[in-house]
């Protein structure tokens, strides 16, 4: 092959074919000074990142400057962690070879993978502005009544604690957006109620899609419901998986409520697609 890179060609009207048939990438070029036809490099190797074949110069060019080249439908490959659809349903923007992060599309009806949309899940946010006067607020990003930090966390430093003044009912809860329609979610936590009182303490976890109120659990069949005999001594994890997301959702309000005598532990609260 390296023989034939730098013979002139037939000076006939078969030399554009002999040069596409034994030089892969090249094109055929007339000499202005003895008139013959000679075979020319046209996309030197690694000047595209298209598949074999997909290169196209530009008119009048012998080489494939950067941007130049097409890639066929479907042949693009998107690195891994650049695209948050299914896998094998990325597709990369119009007439590029490359997938930056972020601009892979999914298809029209696929449910995209998503990172953790719970906030502060685990109550660890950094204080460095805390001190006398001035606690630290581990509950940046939820809301809530009767609540205050535990050292007794199953993870980290922190765990949020229900029912610091008995015997007052408590509650907590966050609103996490970023839902697609017509998908399910996968919800999760851990939960400490060995402090809550045996005759009327009870726990509960709901999810409610918004801005509809629809329940994301159905709670008459499967309700999340917990008392200290279910506890124990020790953190229990508790994990559901929701309804489809009605069209129209884009955010889920997750609520936690304590009722009766007692106090419970709440850590490592997630929020995810399945």
């Amino acid at each position: 092959m390296e023989k034939e890179k730098n013979r002139c060609c037939d000076n006939s009207c078969n030399a554009y074919y002999y040069c596409k048939k034994w030089h892969k990438n090249m094109i055929c070029k007339k000499c202005n000074k003895c008139g013959k036809v000679y075979c020319i490099e046209c996309c030197p190797p690694g000047s595209c990142t298209c598949p074999e074949g997909s290169c196209t110069c530009p008119p009048g060019s012998c080489t494939c400057p950067e941007g130049s080249c097409t890639c066929p439908p479907g042949s693009c490959t998107c690195p891994p962690g650049s695209c948050t659809c299914p896998e094998g349903s990325c597709t990369c923007p119009p007439g590029s070879c490359t997938c930056p992060e972020g601009s892979c599309t999914c298809p029209e009806g696929s449910c995209a993978r998503t990172k953790e949309l719970v906030e502060n899940p685990s109550f660890e946010l950094a204080c460095p502005d805390s001190g006398p006067g001035n606690p630290c607020n581990v509950f940046a990003y939820w809301i809530g009544t009767n609540i205050e930090t535990s050292d007794e966390a199953l993870t980290g430093n922190a765990a949020a604690l229900l029912g610091s003044r008995e015997p007052d009912d408590a509650s907590l809860e966050q609103t996490v957006c970023g839902i697609t329609p017509n998908c399910y979610y996968d919800f999760s936590f851990s939960v400490n109620a060995q402090k809550l009182n045996n005759a009327n303490g009870v726990f509960r976890a709901k999810v409610f899609w918004q801005p509809s109120g629809i329940a994301a659990i159905n709670n008459a069949v499967n309700p999340i419901m917990i008392d200290k005999r279910f506890s124990g001594n020790n953190y229990v994890f508790i994990r559901r998986e929701t309804n489809l997301a009605p069209t129209g959702t884009n955010c889920a309000r997750i609520v936690f409520t304590k009722t009766g005598t007692g106090k419970v532990l709440i850590d490592d609260v997630s929020f995810t697609s399945l």
